[in-house]
C-alpha cells in the first residue's frame, strides 16, 4: 500500500465505531496502529477510528518512526476510557508526530445520531491536544537546557585547557630563569676566581 501510493496525502478510514458481535474484534484500529501510516512520508490529513485499551502504556509502545508532514489526525467518533490514562495517550501520540502544530479534531456519528458522542470525548480529546503542547514545551525546555549545560560544559573545559596551557608556559619561563640565574651565578664565581688570581699575581708595593 506504501509502495503503491508513496505520495498519498490525504487518507480517511472508517472513523466511526464498528461493533462486530460474532468475532468479538475491538471495533477500531488500536492506538499502536497509528505507527504503521507513519510510513506514507507525505500524508498531512488522516482520519481513522481507534481503540484504546485501558491498560495502554506509553513507554511500552515508543514508535522507530515519525510523521513527517502530518498536519491533521481526524479521530472521528474514537473515544478514551475512563480507566484509560489521558497522559499515556497524549504521550505516545505526541511522540509519533514532527509536526509540534498538529491538529487533532472529532466529528459527531453520522451512523449513531442519537448517542452523544460528543461533549465528553471532546473534552478528552482537547486535553490531550493540552498535553501535547506541555509534552512539546517542557521537551524544548529540556533540550535547551541541555544545549546550555554542554555550551558551559565546553566554555570551562576551553578555560580550563588555556590554564593548564598558561600553567605549562609560566613553569617552561620559570625553568629558563632558573638555568639564567644558575648560569649568571656560575659567571660570577668564575670572575671573583680570576680577580683573586689577578690580586694574587699583583707586586707587592712595600
Amino acid at each position: 500500500m506504501v509502495q503503491s501510493w508513496p505520495d498519498m496525502r490525504y487518507l480517511s478510514l472508517n472513523e466511526e465505531v464498528v461493533y462486530n458481535d460474532e468475532t468479538g474484534a475491538p471495533p477500531g484500529l488500536d492506538l499502536t496502529d497509528l505507527t504503521f501510516f507513519t510510513e506514507f512520508p507525505q500524508l498531512q490529513v488522516l482520519g481513522v477510528f481507534l481503540w484504546i485499551g485501558g491498560d495502554f502504556k506509553a513507554i511500552k509502545a515508543r514508535p522507530s518512526r515519525k510523521f513527517s508532514e502530518l498536519q491533521t489526525l481526524h479521530v472521528g467518533t474514537s473515544a478514551i476510557p475512563g480507566e484509560a490514562s489521558i497522559n499515556e495517550v497524549a504521550i505516545f501520540v505526541a511522540s509519533l508526530m514532527s509536526n509540534k502544530d498538529m491538529e487533532i479534531s472529532r466529528d459527531t456519528s453520522q451512523w449513531f445520531p442519537d448517542l452523544d458522542f460528543q461533549d465528553e470525548d471532546n473534552e478528552q480529546w482537547d486535553e490531550v491536544s493540552r498535553l501535547m503542547t506541555q509534552y512539546y514545551t517542557a521537551q524544548r525546555s529540556l533540550h535547551q537546557n541541555l544545549d546550555d549545560t554542554i555550551r558551559r560544559l565546553n566554555q570551562e573545559k576551553a578555560a580550563r585547557i588555556l590554564s593548564e596551557e598558561q600553567c605549562h608556559a609560566l613553569e617552561a619561563e620559570l625553568k629558563v630563569q632558573r638555568e639564567l640565574v644558575s648560569d649568571l651565578t656560575a659567571r660570577q664565581r668564575e670572575l671573583e676566581q680570576e680577580l683573586a688570581g689577578l690580586k694574587a699575581n699583583l707586586p707587592s708595593q712595600e
